[in-house]
């Protein structure tokens, strides 16, 4: 595909579902996000490298250093 055309795409997709959602609903994610990203452990201070767990020739699989959020 054309890169070009390929970004347009997805910048309208982006936008086309910004505009679906209502205000409120778009400053609670922002505030969300904040929060998420001022966390003192967003970036830990120490680190292990990933456990890989190969599976053949192409594809492989690793755990996440971030615990999954549940959303409600």
């Amino acid at each position: 595909m054309i890169v070009p055309l390929a970004k347009l795409m997805d910048w309208s997709a982006v936008q086309a579902a910004a505009l679906m959602m209502s205000a409120d609903d778009l400053n609670s994610k922002l505030e969300e996000a904040i929060q998420f990203l001022k966390a003192p452990d967003f970036i830990p201070a120490d680190s292990r490298p990933a456990q890989v767990e190969v599976n053949g020739a192409l594809h492989f699989t690793f755990p996440t250093p971030r615990p999954l959020l549940v959303q409600s």
